[in-house]
């Protein structure tokens, strides 16, 4: 989920070739609120990533690492622990 708005989603989603719809928490940004991701001044989430099991429960949380690659890798992993 992005706070950015669809057209903006849309346009990563076809650079990155990813056949799955992305969820927009534009223009209101509940989700990033109500996880306490959300910065009021720069009107954007921070980059976290929730991995969530199958019953709702959040397993692991990814926050606050600057390098992309790192943060994509430990999501990954966290999300096959859950298998």
């Amino acid at each position: 989920m992005s706070t950015d708005a669809g057209p903006a989603q849309g346009a990563f989603a076809s650079h990155c070739g990813l056949e799955f719809q992305l969820v927009a928490d534009f223009p209101n940004f509940k989700a990033a609120k109500a996880f306490g991701v959300f910065n009021e001044e720069k009107l954007a989430n921070s980059r976290t990533t929730f991995v969530i099991d199958k019953t709702g429960i959040i397993k692991h949380i990814v926050a606050d690492v600057p390098d992309v690659e790192q943060h994509a890798t430990e999501s990954l992993a966290a999300v096959r622990e859950l298998n």
